[in-house]
């Protein structure tokens, strides 16, 4: 054991702050892994769900659709031309494995203008900037998604933080609406 300490504090001496660095970023992906595995299964979700709206020709060619998950729970915005298609796009993600809930806030209208697609953009972007300018919220626990003009907010957290990051949303300019899609942890003080 004290050659193992030897080893260690020879290492962070010939790297100096590198080889700190290192050290606490293992010590990090420890801590996270939760986040990190958590994280990688919702890509899975995303994909797969993606993978099967672009398998059907008819979503394709008269829909535009975008999926976002967090913590298994996947949101569906965009639009379609009709109801028919509407169900379709829930029905073929609801056949993926390990979903927990599907919010589908896909709206039957007509195709949106490519700078709609802009503006959604700029939106999530001035929003994302908020949060991680906040050091009251950990900014990896939080998935923002802007359709026109309708910020959707999912994450997992306190109602105390989730407010704030309501209220930087609601704040931001060009935002219509806000819809809350956390899930709330429960914070008891024994």
């Amino acid at each position: 054991m004290k050659k193992f300490v030897i080893i260690i504090f020879c290492f962070l001496l010939i790297n100096g702050c590198s080889g700190f660095s290192f050290v606490l970023s293992g010590v990090n992906l420890v801590h996270d892994r939760y986040y990190v595995t958590s994280s990688l299964k919702d890509q899975h979700i995303s994909l797969m769900a993606q993978d099967a709206i672009n398998n059907s020709p008819e979503l394709v060619d008269k829909c535009s659709i975008s999926v976002a998950t967090c913590n298994k729970i996947v949101l569906l915005t965009g639009h379609t031309r009709s109801w028919r298609l509407w169900k379709r796009a829930r029905e073929k993600v609801a056949k993926i494995p390990d979903i927990r809930r599907i919010y589908n806030y896909i709206k039957v209208k007509k195709k949106p203008k490519k700078t709609d697609y802009i503006k959604d953009t700029w939106i999530t972007a001035k929003i994302r900037t908020k949060i991680y300018a906040n050091f009251d919220v950990d900014p990896r626990k939080i998935k923002v998604v802007t359709d026109s003009g309708t910020v959707y907010l999912m994450g997992c957290m306190p109602r105390k933080d989730a407010n704030i990051i309501v209220k930087m949303a609601k704040d931001t300019n060009g935002v219509k609406r806000v819809k809350r899609l956390f899930e709330y942890i429960v914070i008891s003080k024994s």
